[in-house]
């Protein structure tokens, strides 16, 4: 390993402006002994390394040269991605376990290593085992992480897919519902049941809900996605990807009943009109909001709020849905008009078409 004490305590010293007589007397000394410190002639003891870091307020490891051990640490992960990249868990698991010894407390090379014995483990159950070990390893040295989407939370749902591998279904069950918050979990919970003889009911329930879940999550990311495009002027990709949504949404429900996705298709319906006004197309822009107004009325004649009316949802509990785009449907559509006033000479036209 190479050594950076004589660079670094040269550094420090000129950095503090001191003489090389200022820190033998400080160290207690001679001058040729800091000289031959830092020309690498020698290495001061360790009882004198220790104050020599204490002096300058850095660690040990500092002083030696820390940065070097830690890119060649970094260039380890990088190393176990790889070999969890490209399946070959032969050669990866053997150079986990040696990466394991050589960095036993280095909180990445456990999260990498034990992702690489989850891998395995689709393989090779019994790899889960030492996966579990080592995931726990990691959740000890948690105070290392400084990935915002990795916390002990996720760490023991890791734990949990290691436990539904060795078909301890219970122990994979009781981790997950323990770190379900915001319903989070519910789909590694359902999925799980579902492959476990007798417990389908069980199964259908938490995956309708995660369902739901994921429902309302797409939509706004769909809906975040077109106001990005809007102002990139990619309008053919909005268009494309609201007509999707509405497509989506159509195949879960029956269109012959009002459904809360009615109020949902307002608000695509005036992003298809908006989008048609920006490429001038006005009669286009008209007829998305002819629709978006028509069927506002509709749901606004009979609002549902029951979003567990969907096809697939077999939960008991009920699946009420809301959102912030206005009171009533309508509302929709006057917020939209709100916010984009060069759509109201066309709104005021579908208007004036009905006195």
């Amino acid at each position: 390993m190479e050594i950076q004490l004589a660079e670094n305590i040269k550094r420090l010293r000129k950095e503090r402006t001191l003489t090389q007589e200022q820190l033998a007397e400080a160290m207690g000394v001679t001058v040729g002994a800091v000289y031959k410190w830092e020309s690498g002639q020698s290495m001061p003891e360790i009882r004198l390394l220790v104050e020599i870091a204490d002096f300058f307020g850095v660690s040990v490891d500092a002083i030696l040269g820390y940065t070097w051990q830690a890119d060649n640490a970094s260039s380890i992960v990088k190393k176990l991605s790889g070999y969890a990249l490209s399946k070959n868990f032969g050669e990866g698991l053997r150079y986990a376990e040696k990466a394991l010894k050589k960095y036993p407390n280095h909180f990445e090379i456990a999260c990498e290593a034990a992702e690489l014995y989850l891998l395995a483990a689709s393989f090779d159950r019994e790899k889960a085992w030492r996966a579990i070990e080592i995931y726990r390893e990691a959740i000890r040295l948690i105070a290392q992480n400084s990935h915002t989407q990795v916390n002990a939370e996720t760490l023991e749902n890791c734990i949990a897919l290691c436990y539904s591998r060795l078909g301890k279904t219970d122990e994979a069950i009781a981790i997950l519902e323990k770190n379900n918050a915001e319903g989070r979990s519910e789909y590694r919970i359902g999925a799980i049941l579902a492959e476990v003889d007798g417990r389908e009911d069980e199964a259908l329930a938490h995956l309708s809900n995660s369902f739901v879940l994921c429902w309302s999550q797409m939509y706004s990311i769909c809906i975040g996605y077109a106001n990005a495009y809007f102002k990139k002027g990619a309008y053919d990709q909005m268009k494309k990807l609201m007509h999707w949504l509405y497509d989506a949404g159509q195949g879960l429900r029956d269109p012959e009943r009002v459904h809360y996705l009615d109020r949902a298709h307002v608000g695509i319906f005036v992003f298809l009109a908006e989008a048609a006004r920006a490429e001038g197309d006005s009669t286009a822009a008209r007829e998305w909001l002819r629709r978006a107004r028509d069927l506002a009325r509709r749901f606004d004649r009979a609002p549902n709020f029951d979003f567990g009316e969907i096809y697939f949802y077999h939960s008991p509990d009920s699946a009420v849905a809301y959102d912030s785009m206005g009171d009533t449907a309508m509302d929709i559509i006057h917020n939209f008009l709100r916010k984009n006033p060069e759509m109201l000479p066309l709104w005021e036209e579908l208007e004036n078409e009905e006195e």
